[in-house]
This record gives C-alpha cells, sequence and structure tokens, in this order.
C-alpha cells in the first residue's frame, strides 16, 4: 500500500492529459502530462509514495555523465546486497551519545570544592579604543 498516493497522482494527471489532448489535441503539455502520469505509476508499482524523494540530483548526473550516473546507482543498489548487510541505515536517534553534557555538569557540581574563592571583578574595564580590529 505504500505506492497507493503515486498511483492516485498517476491516474489525476493521466486524467488531465486525456483533457488536454480532447480539448487540444497531441501537444507538448499532454506529452509532459503523460510523461509525468508514467514516472507516478511507475513509483507505484515500485511502492514509493509521493513524499518519499529519492535523489534529487540523479537526472542532472544523468545529463552531465550518464556512464557515471549507471554506475554509482548500481554500485549503491548493490551495496546493501552483500553478506551481514541489511541495507538499512543505523538510526542516529538509536545509539547513545559519546559525550552527556548534562552528567558531565551535575559530576561537577557534585565535586566541586565548597571553598572557592568568589571571582574578582577589576575596578575598571580597559577604555573602547574605537571600531574593528585596529580600533579605528
Amino acid at each position: 500500500m505504500g505506492g497507493l498516493t503515486s498511483i492516485l497522482g498517476g491516474l489525476v494527471l493521466f486524467a488531465i492529459a486525456l483533457w488536454s489532448y480532447m480539448n487540444d489535441g497531441f501537444s507538448a503539455s499532454t506529452l509532459a502530462l503523460l510523461v509525468g502520469s508514467a514516472v507516478l505509476f511507475f513509483r507505484g508499482a515500485q511502492g514509493r509514495s509521493l513524499t518519499q524523494a529519492g535523489d534529487i540530483t540523479a537526472p542532472m548526473d544523468f545529463v552531465a555523465n550518464p556512464a557515471e550516473a549507471i554506475v554509482d546507482a548500481a554500485v549503491e543498489r548493490v551495496a546493501g546486497l552483500g553478506p551481514g548487510r541489511t541495507g538499512k541505515k543505523s538510526d542516529p536517534a538509536d545509539q547513545t551519545p559519546a559525550f552527556d553534557a548534562d552528567a558531565a555538569l551535575a559530576r561537577y557540581l557534585e565535586n566541586r570544592p565548597a571553598d572557592m574563592p568568589p571571582l574578582e571583578r577589576p575596578a575598571e574595564l580597559a577604555p573602547r579604543r574605537g571600531f574593528g580590529r585596529k580600533g579605528l
């Protein structure tokens, strides 16, 4: 059911393309609508919904260098199929952080010396000379 929205979107575009063909005949806009509906039907057949975006730069890479784009796409698909690989990336939210700032602050507050002298402020701050690094 993941591709249902793509299939419905493809049907809507196909209906608009049919309406455009009946009113204006075969034109560039009709062809664009038919291609768009075919793309959405194909995405729906793959189980991808309308909100799932693939690699946005893939079409530009394909136009710039088709051979490299095809090899890159093949390597990405094959990379997750090896033994012991699931093809899924780990979620960073599932991993425990290496450093916990709240725990470090709590440890410091527990272990700090009680007889710490208060910070002394200088009686007079250095005068500001002007604007910028050189004081102009």
